[in-house]
């Protein structure tokens, strides 16, 4: 597998393996690279270079987790790269996988669409839950347990605002979306009836493969990274 570094040229990340695309989105960096470096795209964008080809190449090859690497970054540039990653999902993946999922609807196959459409509000609805927790909850106690790390917040403060707080471990609640997701392809893969649209049942599942491996990119960020750094803190400084 391929690992990218500030020589290589960008347009050549996305020849490498276009799934990449999004990731590189996710920094405020779009296509028209012509034949620049990804040293020169980082440099014109204002990014920091060494933490996007980390995550450049942790999502590239599920074996590179350069742990140690990360775990040097701030958490405001964790906390920030993980946020724009809840935006993509929000306002793309969902939505796309949700579009695909209707364009599978044929007049014989309305019944089963149904239940479908079912199974994955539900499953919709505990996503959102689990961006909603972290984006009201975790983020902020994290960006304000740094600021108190740097003398920017008093103790009293923050002990007063997050009263019997900690980081919230969320190794459970992942593997609850990670069963659920696995349940939906499972649903689509083994149990679908043979009146349906064979395109639009591809282009769904095809949806459902790329947001799981995208979760699981994010998830192993989270749980290897953002959260013992926060744990660490907390038995530092409280």
């Amino acid at each position: 597998m391929i690992t990218f570094h500030k020589e290589t040229k960008m347009a050549d990340v996305i020849y490498s393996n276009h799934l990449l695309l999004p990731v590189i989105n996710r920094f405020g960096i779009y296509m028209g690279f012509q034949d620049k470096t990804v040293e020169q795209v980082c440099g014109e964008s204002g990014t920091d270079i060494l933490f996007f080809l980390e995550i450049l190449n942790t999502y590239n090859n599920e074996k590179y987790f350069p742990q140690e690497k990360l775990s040097a970054f701030s958490l405001s540039s964790i906390v920030n790269y993980l946020r724009k990653t809840h935006i993509y999902y929000l306002s793309f993946l969902v939505p796309q996988m949700e579009e695909r999922l209707e364009r599978m609807k044929t007049e014989e196959f309305a019944d089963n669409l149904a239940v479908l459409r079912s199974f994955y509000t539900k499953y919709k609805q505990e996503i959102k839950s689990h961006i909603r927790e972290e984006e009201e909850k975790v983020f902020p106690y994290v960006l304000d347990l740094e600021l108190m790390q740097q003398s920017k917040m008093p103790i009293d403060e923050f002990k007063h605002k997050y009263v019997n707080y900690s980081i919230y471990i969320s190794n459970d609640e992942h593997s609850e979306i990670d069963d659920k997701l696995l349940d939906l392809k499972n649903l689509i893969i083994k149990y679908l009836p043979a009146n349906y649209d064979l395109n639009a049942s591809i282009a769904f599942v095809n949806s459902l493969f790329h947001f799981d491996q995208d979760l699981q990119n994010h998830a192993r960020i989270e749980e290897k990274i953002l959260y013992p750094k926060v744990r660490q803190l907390e038995i530092t400084l409280l």
